[in-house]
């Protein structure tokens, strides 16, 4: 028999945060504005843990965010709080609330110089692909950057990152990674910039209680080179190509290994009320499994328009994942496949309503990694 589920808290904790963020509109005037959203949605999903026994359940979701935003003279900045909460009709015990904060920062002393900055705590409770359960994490990142120009065509930019990601679920290691790098940057157009040059990143895992060590510590050396901008007529974006090179601290990954890195995020308009984009990506990383992997994905998504209220979007997906760890058992190669679509109906300028399916089938070499899921959702959400 369905477990009874209190609809009335989620409710209620979209309007704490709503209340706690109303204030600020009294100071709109004079410091910038804020922005609130709120959604509430309910959703199947035939397979909540992402693995071969298929448990299902339906999920309700309530979200609020307030967003400050401010852009006076030199400075912009931008700042969320936020938090999401679900409820679970048959597992009772995945019921979660996940808080966020974010700050950007944008500072632009002259026409040939910018600083831009961010950092963000969330508190990620999801169906984690890579482990193949439900996991809850404390992620905090940090990033900032640098450009400057010599002159009208020739400068640098300067990056760096860091990354905490701390998992409160048993048997997982926090998962820690910074990078460093410059790039030579040359302003080919008004409307496009090429980079191209050296990052460093160091990641290892920490703290993974009563479970082998094994830590896949590793170095990666990354060159690329890089285009921003308007690529092509009515395609924008970024698209960066290189190799890049990981070198393990401790035997038992398999030595050295290299790759092709990708990152691209690129928008194609081929008519006024239709878009496409293409995101690319591959590059290494590093699982809370204490495993090194390689992943490589690409993901076409279509936009349509339809007329003032009706909008419809649809993606499919393909990501291909090496994970290698201490041992065979903890190594194996994914296949994921994934379809989706969604309907949206403008009810206001401020209110929207959409309803969602996807489809996704995961092949791999490890049996408790293979399975099939389909999810389906409505929701709404309002702006002020």
């Amino acid at each position: 028999m369905r477990n009874s589920v209190n609809y009335r808290k989620p409710f209620a904790v979209v309007l704490c945060l709503v209340a706690a963020a109303a204030p600020s509109y009294g100071i709109v005037s004079e410091l910038g504005h804020v922005e609130t959203t709120l959604s509430v949605r309910g959703d199947y999903d035939s397979n909540i843990f992402l693995n071969n026994r298929d448990v299902s359940d339906f999920i309700t979701t309530a979200s609020a965010q307030a967003k400050f935003v401010r852009d006076v003279a030199l400075v912009a900045t931008e700042v969320s709080i936020g938090a999401s909460y679900a409820l679970y009709a048959d597992h009772s015990e995945q019921k979660s609330l996940d808080p966020y904060v974010r700050g950007q920062l944008a500072y632009t002393p002259s026409d040939k110089t910018t600083v831009n900055g961010g950092i963000s705590f969330q508190r990620d409770t999801l169906a984690n692909d890579v482990l193949n359960t439900r996991t809850k994490s404390n992620d905090f990142n940090f990033n900032g950057s640098l450009q400057h120009l010599f002159s009208e065509k020739l400068g640098y930019r300067v990056l760096g990152d860091y990354r905490d990601d701390k998992y409160l679920t048993a048997g997982y290691a926090d998962v820690l990674d910074y990078s460093a790098g410059a790039d030579a940057v040359y302003v080919y157009s008004p409307k496009l910039t090429v980079v191209g040059g050296y990052t460093h990143r160091e990641s290892w895992t920490a703290n993974r209680a009563g479970t082998p060590a094994g830590s896949p510590a590793s170095k990666d050396d990354r060159y690329s080179v890089g285009f921003e901008g308007e690529l092509a007529p009515k395609v924008s974006g970024t698209f960066s190509i290189g190799v890049v090179q990981r070198r393990f601290d401790a035997a038992g990954f398999g030595g050295n290994a290299s790759s092709l890195f990708l990152a691209s995020g690129l928008k194609w308009v081929p008519l006024q009320k239709t878009s496409v984009s293409i995101d690319a990506s591959q590059d290494f990383d590093t699982t809370a499994a204490n495993q090194s992997s390689k992943v490589g994905s690409l993901t076409i998504g279509v936009t349509q328009t339809l007329d003032q209220n009706w909008s419809v979007d649809g993606s499919v997906a393909y990501t291909h994942s090496d994970y290698t760890g201490l041992g065979a058992a903890n190594s194996r190669v994914d296949d994921n496949y994934r379809i989706r679509g969604r309907v949206t109906y403008a009810v206001t300028t401020n209110v929207t309503l959409d309803a969602s399916v996807g489809y996704g089938k995961v092949d791999s070499t490890n049996a408790f990694s293979t399975y099939d899921r389909v999810n389906a959702g409505v929701g709404v959400t309002a702006s002020f």
